[in-house]
C-alpha cells in the first residue's frame, strides 16, 4: 500500500539500529512513487525525531537516453539523495543501496548511496547515481527513514542489514 516514507527504527518491528554492527545497509528494490517527479531521500534520527535538515549531500548523476548523456551534481541540505527525478508508471522501476557507517557513534553521521533506474518518461534517461552526505551536527543514529520529497511511495521493498 502506499506510505508516505519507510522507517527502519531500532526496537519498532523487531528492528536493531544500534552498536551491535559496524554498518547498515538498506536496499531498495522495484522502487515506484505516486508523483511524477519525484526524488527520494535518506534522513537520520536521534531517538527523539528525524532529522530533516542540516545535512551536507552532494551527488553526481549520469544519465542517458539513447541518443545523448550527460552528468549533474546536485547538492542537498534535507537528506542524502537516493533517487532524483523518478515516474510514477509502475513499469519503471529502480533499485539502490544505502549505506550509514558506525550510527552508534556520536559524531557526524556519515551515509553513503549508490541507485540506479529509469526516470520520467519524457526523457527516459537511465540513471547512475552516487550520493555521499553527513548529518552536520552529533547525533547516534537509533535509524533511517526512506522519503519522497513529494507524494507517497507506492511500491517497493526494502531491506535492512547489518555487517559486523
Amino acid at each position: 500500500s502506499s506510505v508516505s516514507s519507510v522507517d527502519f527504527v531500532h526496537g519498532t518491528d523487531g528492528v536493531v539500529f544500534d552498536n551491535t554492527y559496524s554498518l547498515y545497509k538498506v536496499f531498495g528494490l522495484g522502487l515506484n512513487v505516486q508523483t511524477a517527479g519525484a526524488e527520494i531521500f535518506g534522513q537520520v534520527t536521534d531517538g527523539s525525531s528525524f532529522k530533516t535538515s542540516g545535512y551536507r549531500s552532494a551527488t553526481q548523476q549520469t544519465y542517458y537516453n539513447g541518443s545523448s548523456s550527460g552528468e549533474a551534481v546536485q547538492a542537498q541540505t534535507d537528506g542524502i539523495e537516493i533517487l532524483r527525478n523518478l515516474d510514477n508508471n509502475s513499469t519503471e522501476t529502480c533499485g539502490f543501496e544505502l549505506t550509514i557507517y558506525e550510527p552508534y557513534t556520536n559524531s557526524y553521521q556519515v551515509m553513503y548511496s549508490a541507485s540506479t533506474g529509469r526516470d520520467d518518461s519524457t526523457t527516459a534517461n537511465v540513471l547512475l547515481e552516487n550520493s555521499a552526505c553527513f548529518y552536520n551536527a552529533n547525533i547516534i543514529a537509533t535509524g533511517v527513514r526512506l522519503k519522497p520529497n513529494s507524494g507517497n511511495i507506492t511500491g517497493g521493498v526494502f531491506k535492512l542489514y547489518g555487517i559486523k
